[in-house]
């Protein structure tokens, strides 16, 4: 054991004395090196600037708060962002179109701050050698500042260690390296420089407040839903903010709230083409995207500004082209964004078939082959007086219990398709008026033993319990003969 503890005491030893030399040999020169401050500067070429570290910016350092414009030409084509009369910035001819600001930030470095890796030459003979002959097309761009002073550079092929880009001022006969950020800002197509928002963005205390939303496919309109002010709620006796327009007067789940939260911020994953500020991109354009025969389309209104966005069928790697009328953009959205589009109706629809505030309303009727009675309601609260058609007055008490059996029937889930009312007896019919005069009618087609169709207002594409309709025209007998109602009884 003694000599074990030895070994390792001399393996230390060995390694902190490597250590010891290694820091004298390398680190410490490292530590106590001193910048030799004299070095002489490069001669500078009229127009050159000299920056940090003795490196040569092609000309002086223009910020953002002295640039009126720049100019970029590549091989995708043209595209100026500009400062505008209030002093922010714009893409010409695509004023409309959101942008990134922070690759605005990097444009503004990069075009601005010329500051070269290196001047390979200050008389060159050859352009070609560095991909900036004529020829060989290189990229430009013109900086123009507040002054109207204009700086235009030409960007060639990439140095080989890819590390940057040959560059020259025009009329200079120099080659300069400049960092490869370049091929992120100012080598890059118009929709790069684009943020590919689809919808003006809801506001995260009022989202809530759109109106006339809805989605459609090819071959309908899947649901319409719109916002309610308190008054119009109350017209309508009911305490949600939301109307389902289309199919009919359903009433609406916390689904579609939670889709109106994507539009808070509804960015696409990449902006593949924006369109003027002037023209709608051609249908030829859409066309190449599926966008001319759209799979489903999206419409709402916000802050009095209407969108529009349209999409086309699922692509094979998951994704959907859309197309913002707003924004003049088409875009690529990953289809894990708008899960909604293939929602089915019954995934905005709240399971209650009715849904209004016994406050709201001044008449129920029920009538089937068993019951028949109206009960009309005035006054609330405490003050609420129910009286039937003979002049009864129930006792409010057990009338609410009664209209809580009423608040009970449920949507269960799709009658099978082909359903028709038309052929079905109708077991009952429920209609309540509220006190704004709206009337809402509900019906009930039994057809199978355990099912029956509820149609609202004349719409109808779901199934309720049979044995919840009994429960309704059993409770209203009880409160014909002034029997005892508990709505949560089974019958």
């Amino acid at each position: 054991m003694i000599k074990s503890q030895r070994t390792k005491i001399i393996a230390v030893g060995v390694v902190a004395l490597i250590l010891i030399i290694a820091y004298f040999a390398v680190v410490q020169p490292l530590v106590n090196q001193v910048v030799d401050d004299s070095e002489e500067p490069p001669t500078l070429v009229e127009g050159e600037v000299l920056g940090s570290n003795n490196r040569i910016l092609l000309f002086e350092h223009t910020e953002k708060a002295n640039i009126q414009s720049i100019e970029v030409h590549n091989d995708s084509g043209t595209w100026t962002m500009y400062r505008g009369d209030d002093n922010e910035f714009y893409l010409k001819d695509h004023e409309g179109a959101p942008y990134s600001k922070a690759l605005l930030a990097s444009l503004v470095s990069d075009a601005g701050y010329t500051l070269s890796m290196t001047r390979v030459t200050d008389n060159c003979t050859d352009w070609s050698v560095y991909g900036l002959d004529e020829a060989s097309t290189p990229a430009w761009y013109v900086l123009t500042n507040l002054q109207g002073e204009t700086h235009t550079v030409y960007i060639g092929d990439r140095i080989p260690t890819g590390a940057g880009y040959y560059c020259r001022y025009k009329d200079r006969p120099c080659v300069y390296v400049l960092q490869s950020s370049l091929a992120s800002t100012l080598l890059v197509p118009l929709e790069s420089m684009i943020t590919p928002i689809l919808t003006y963005p809801l506001g995260t205390t009022d989202y809530y407040m759109v109106k006339n939303f809805y989605i459609a496919n090819r071959d309908d309109v899947q649901i319409s839903v719109t916002f309610l002010d308190e008054e119009e709620r109350a017209k309508l006796a009911q305490d949600s903010p939301y109307l389902m327009v289309y199919p009919t007067n359903y009433g609406v789940s916390t689904t579609y709230e939670t889709v109106l939260q994507t539009f808070m911020n509804f960015v696409a994953d990449r902006a593949i083409l924006q369109g003027s500020s002037t023209e709608a991109i051609p249908t030829e354009e859409l066309a190449k995207y599926g966008l001319d025969d759209p799979a489903y389309e999206i419409y709402f209104e916000y802050n009095d500004i209407a969108n529009c966005v349209i999409f086309s069928d699922k692509t094979e790697n998951g994704t959907y082209y859309a197309y913002s009328f707003v924004f003049n953009l088409i875009a690529e959205v990953s289809a894990t964004t708008v899960p909604f589009l293939e929602y089915d109706l019954i995934q905005y629809v709240d399971r209650p078939v009715f849904q209004r505030n016994i406050n709201d309303i001044g008449e129920i009727r029920i009538e089937s082959p068993q019951v028949s009675e109206t009960f009309t309601l005035v006054g609330e609260g405490e003050e609420l007086i129910v009286t039937q058609k003979n002049g009864s007055k129930p006792v409010v008490q057990n009338f609410r219990q009664f209209y809580k059996t009423l608040l009970s029937i449920q949507i269960e889930d799709y009658v099978p398709e082909g359903t028709d009312p038309a052929s079905l007896d109708c077991m009952a019919t429920f209609t309540a008026t509220a006190r704004s005069g709206a009337v809402f009618e509900y019906k009930f087609y039994q057809y199978t033993t355990r099912r029956a169709l509820v149609t609202i207002n004349g719409e109808g594409e779901f199934y309720c319990i049979v044995d919840d309709v009994h429960k309704m025209l059993n409770d209203t007998e009880r409160i014909i003969k002034g029997e005892t109602v508990d709505a949560d009884a089974k019958d």
